[in-house]
């Protein structure tokens, strides 16, 4: 008899983006994942690459490994020249794959207990990937290169 797997179908739309993005683990897990200063971690923040968000997680390129399960604080920034604050929120890793001989990881992750500012900004960087006129540096939105199509994935 053979059994089918369940098809696993996602609930919300994936935008592609660009930004920098800083995560640092949970002081509950800090036990658990110890980051070597060699890894270029300053003040306990990993620095990332943000490259797709949903209004379920999203996904960050990392040089640092990162275990499944672990409980994480990233702050998302404004691109240069604001470098400002765009969101912080928290998250947990659902999946870690290494892309490829840099090592660099793939680190997926979901929201988990956001509060209502970080709800907030989520709400207000989906709107931005969605609508017509995105933020400079999203997908979309103004570049220096000029690009205007949104990224999205279903």
């Amino acid at each position: 008899m053979s059994i089918t797997p369940p098809v696993i179908v996602r609930r919300s739309v994936r935008f592609e983006v660009g930004l920098r993005a800083m995560l640092s683990v949970s002081t509950e897990h800090g036990a658990f994942v110890r980051l070597s200063q060699q890894a270029g971690i300053r003040e306990g923040w990993i620095e990332t690459d943000l490259v797709d968000f949903s209004a379920g997680g999203f996904g960050v390129m990392s040089q640092v490994f990162v275990p499944r399960k672990t409980l994480v604080t990233v702050r998302i920034m404004r691109p240069a020249p604001e470098n400002t604050l765009m969101a912080e929120v928290t998250g947990r890793v659902q999946r870690v794959f290494m892309t490829d001989r840099r090592p660099a990881y793939m680190v997926g992750i979901s929201f988990e207990g956001l509060t209502p500012l970080a709800q907030r900004q989520v709400d207000a960087m989906l709107a931005e990937l969605a609508g017509s006129e995105p933020a400079v540096g999203l997908p979309g939105g103004p570049s220096a290169a000029g690009s205007t199509t949104h990224g999205a994935k279903e």
